[in-house]
């Protein structure tokens, strides 16, 4: 993240309002909005409120920040908010940490096994499907929760586990995904995230 020096020197976005900045633009229409800043510069300055952003706009400055960790580290609300909710993982793992579960996870994704994973998605998919009928009304929300759930356990855990920790893993899952996303990014609303996080704790308490 640039120092308060750099990011003056970043040009600003057009269309900027008091108070409010491009908060406008961005709830009226976020694609479009993001698709014309690449017209403007290579890099650029946005403001949501009181938060300030960078834009990286050029496909090579793009992939630095995305390669180059050891300069551009996870950090803001956003993972701050990701760590409260699931704890360090790949996605929100500073660079150090990062690196160490990386190379924890690196076996599980070696190309000879994806299609064992593919195998166990197909078979929940499909034990999913076969309980739903027709004009029944289902929350496709709670559905794909409870499907990526299921896919995790599976592809991670197998048939290995215990009744009982599958259940914990399984209630443990379900309270960091139903962290609404949308609150990551707001501070006062973090005090809403505890009862979820409490529910998870409790869960693998129990293991």
């Amino acid at each position: 993240m640039p120092g308060t020096t750099a990011l003056h020197c970043v040009p600003r976005a057009p269309g900027a309002l008091p108070g409010l900045g491009h908060l406008v633009q961005f709830v009226r229409d976020p694609l479009g909005f993001l698709d014309s800043l690449p017209r403007e510069a290579d890099l650029l300055a946005i403001r949501l409120g009181p938060t300030r952003l960078v834009m990286v706009c050029d496909p090579d400055l793009t992939r630095q920040v995305l390669v180059n960790d050891r300069l551009f580290d996870k950090g803001g609300v956003v993972y701050e908010r990701g760590r409260e909710i699931a704890g360090d993982s790949l996605i929100t793992a500073s660079h150090s940490e990062h690196r160490r579960l990386r190379r924890m996870c690196q076996p599980s994704f070696h190309p000879s096994r994806l299609a064992a994973y593919a195998v166990l998605m197909n078979e929940q998919i499909t034990a999913s499907a076969d309980g739903w009928n027709d004009g029944q009304v289902i929350d496709a929300n709670e559905q794909m929760t409870r499907l990526a759930v299921r896919m995790s356990l599976e592809t991670m855990f197998g048939g290995a586990l215990a009744g009982g920790i599958h259940d914990a893993l399984r209630a443990g899952y379900r309270g960091t995904y139903a962290a609404p996303s949308a609150a990551w990014p707001v501070r006062q609303r973090s005090t809403a995230l505890q009862p979820r996080r409490a529910h998870r704790n409790r869960a693998f308490a129990g293991m």
